[in-house]
């Protein structure tokens, strides 16, 4: 993860590689895991399981979890 974790403003943004040996629809349930479903191929890498772009964002208070599909860092992930 890289980015900022600000103390006097409490606010982040953290980015990174989330490597998993799970599909990423394994990891929710609901609505989610079925859009999930649809970008299982897009996340496949050889030998190595799952690779995708996270990101955290917010506040202390009420942090925010998602993919990061737009952070053009993230698009060839060290192997």
């Amino acid at each position: 993860m890289q980015g900022t974790y600000n103390l006097i403003n409490e606010k982040i943004d953290l980015r990174g590689t989330l490597k998993t040996e799970s599909q990423p629809s394994n990891t929710t349930s609901g609505v989610k895991a079925l859009m999930l479903k649809v970008l299982n191929p897009f996340f496949k890498k050889k030998s190595v399981g799952y690779v995708m772009p996270i990101k955290i964002t917010g506040t202390y208070e009420h942090p925010l979890f998602g993919l990061d599909l737009a952070d053009s860092r993230n698009k060839n992930p060290e192997k």
